[in-house]
């Protein structure tokens, strides 16, 4: 009969919940296929998600595999949750690294099997009340890398957030000496690494499936991990500066305003006057966080010097960047916000729009592009200049480079579908606007620019828009099909403005990069109307997708009129227009009289950056 025992120290299983169970044992995969996969979590997947400690894996790896070849198995649950989680988040990456549809196919079936046994060993050993630091590690890389979408996993996330408060990782233990002199320098920056990934995911999981985070509320003095190296010399973090690691501080600093933002959003005011105050007060905070992650970006710069690849440097500077950019946008969205006191502002879970899903039914796509290019409020210069930094900076986040083939998986994720559709309407509502760079704020301008864009001496939407469509285009086939079907849709839709524009204005047009066929828009079903929501917390893993519901104002008329029109006069805002209107912001929102809030202002934690 098999048995289990946990790993010594403070991260272990109470000895009730050591129960022998042969199915675990039988459904475990084998030691071939762990020897098969160590490298590539290493090199793929441990640099983004470091929060396994390598030295332990290594460690106790054939320790572990000695034991299941005793006379009687014995089994480390805490390190099987480990490795299960290691070989889980490969076949997740492999997906879009290989190329090949058939060991995709093999791969996911994989994935399935090896998610089954982690739900099983949960249940078994009770994980979720008893839980341990291993199995919040495991949780983690699985639910970090193995969905596309993020919708549905609130929950998990949720409930992780909640275990690891109770088990105090909100504390941080040099602060509040939560367990004095028992925890090695390893293990206290271990646990700050979990919590604030928890965190930053917890965040952006609830607002991607249209919920408001909880984790604002919460009391936490958890300082960020080290941004050094470890070394093994001096047995501290103070080895050369980790690039990888000065990426996730800038992620969970993003995080953290990002859940200022949406609170601002679900906030009660009795005037325009507090409300203002309000909105002042989180810009004010933005540009904290602009120069913030600036300084975050010299740093991760400077690590050319310890060696590492100019272009895994670029890629991770824009991956930075861009996290800042995505909560700044959706701040612009929010000055919108027209409704006070009895009138609040929630979150709620996107619906099917109907009237949008009809729109599949046009007769020519003229028709079609027509209906989804209308706008009922300019978007103002500021938010079409940072939206042109953005998306220029996607070629540097997905582009598939050599040096970065360990990375694709990563490069999947930068796909901004939304801010795309926003700009090609503000390209066909406003052909001859000037987007010019130097207006912007010198924190914004301190973020990473692409030299192109500011060399660019025409459209400058134009330019970061065709940039990040040929980038997208390349991963097309690493991508869902639905999500396929919505970048050829962007890309027909850009040629139908395109040409527009240039018949409107006389202009030639350059036929050879546009699409001789008739765009099908029977194949604009309503599932992929359901596929098409976005989030502004796609800073996380996962795929921008596009939500038509939220750009089309709710009292929308049909009609078979050509929309276009340089001398088009805008309509005063509509009261009851959805806020996303202005920018395409992720969530849906909805103004309701049954609403709730997360609390009196006086009662909200405010964060500063020091």
């Amino acid at each position: 009969m098999a048995q289990y025992v946990p790993n010594p120290g403070p991260f272990h299983l109470e000895e009730d919940d050591i129960i022998p169970d042969k199915s675990i044992l039988k459904d475990f995969p084998s030691k071939t296929e762990f020897d098969e996969s160590m490298k590539h979590f290493w090199d793929s997947v441990h640099p983004i998600i470091s929060i396994v400690d390598r030295n332990f894996v290594e460690d106790n790896y054939q320790k572990f595999w000695d034991g299941l070849k005793a006379e009687e198995p014995v089994m480390d649950i805490n390190f099987a949750l480990i490795l299960l989680a290691i070989l889980y988040a490969v076949h997740s990456v492999m997906i879009y690294c290989e190329g090949s549809v058939g060991k995709a196919h093999i791969r996911k079936q994989k994935k399935n099997k090896l998610f089954a046994l982690y739900t099983k060993m949960k249940t078994k050993f009770a994980l979720e009340v008893k839980s341990t630091l291993h199995f919040l590690t495991a949780s983690i890389i699985i639910y970090h890398t193995g969905s596309l979408y993020y919708v549905g996993m609130f929950s998990a996330f949720s409930t992780l957030s909640r275990l690891a408060e109770f088990m105090g990782l909100h504390r941080d233990s040099l602060f509040h000496h939560v367990t004095p002199n028992k925890l090695s320098v390893v293990q206290i920056n271990q646990r700050r690494m979990i919590w604030h990934w928890i965190r930053f995911l917890d965040t952006s999981t609830s607002i991607q499936s249209g919920l408001s985070p909880h984790m604002i509320s919460i009391n936490a003095s958890a300082d960020f991990p080290s941004k050094f190296d470890f070394n093994v010399k001096t047995k501290n973090f103070d080895g050369p500066l980790n690039p990888f690691r000065l990426a996730n501080i800038a992620e969970f600093k993003c995080g953290l305003v990002l859940e200022s933002v949406i609170h601002f959003l679900n906030s009660d005011f009795s005037n325009a006057d507090e409300l203002q105050s309000k909105w002042d007060s989180t810009t004010m905070t933005l540009m904290t966080l602009y120069s913030e992650v600036g300084r975050i970006i010299k740093e991760i710069k400077s690590c050319v010097n310890n060696g590492y690849n100019a272009k895994l440097i670029r890629f991770l500077v824009a991956n930075a960047g861009s996290g800042v950019h995505r909560v700044f946008l959706l701040h612009l969205a929010s000055e919108k916000k027209p409704y006070f006191h009895q009138n609040k502002v929630i979150i709620m879970p996107s619906k099917i729009n109907i009237q949008l899903t009809k729109m599949s039914k046009a007769a020519t796509s003229t028709e079609f592009f027509n209906k989804v290019l209308t706008i009922t409020t300019p978007y103002s210069d500021m938010t079409i200049q940072v939206m042109v930094i953005y998306l220029a900076e996607v070629k540097h986040r997905a582009a598939l480079e050599p040096e970065l083939a360990n990375f694709r998986w990563v490069a999947r994720n930068a796909n901004p579908l939304q801010h795309c559709f926003f700009l090609i309407r503000d390209i066909y509502r406003n052909p001859h606007r000037i987007v010019d760079l130097t207006l912007l704020a010198p924190e914004i301008m301190s973020m990473p620019l692409d030299e192109g864009l500011l060399n660019y001496m025409g459209d400058k939407r134009r330019y970061a828009l065709d940039n990040c469509l040929s980038v997208i285009l390349e991963l097309v086939e690493i991508l869902p099909g639905i999500i396929r079907d919505v970048i050829h849709f962007l890309v027909e839709l850009r040629t139908f403005v395109y040409r527009t524009i240039a018949t409107h204005e006389n202009d030639t047009v350059d036929e050879s990069q546009f699409s001789a066929e008739e765009f099908d828009t029977s194949k604009f079903s309503q599932d992929l109307f359901n596929m098409m929501q976005f989030s502004p917390a796609s800073m996380i893993p996962s795929v921008g997708n596009l939500n038509f519901e939220h750009s089309i104002p709710p009292n929308f008329q049909t009609t078979s009129e050509p929309l276009y029109n340089n001398n088009i006069e805008i309509p005063p805002q509509n009261p009851m227009m959805n806020v996303s209107e202005n920018i395409g912001q992720l969530p849906d929102i909805k103004f309701e009289q049954n609403y709730y809030t997360m609390g009196n202002e006086s009662q909200q934690q405010h964060y500063s950056y020091q």
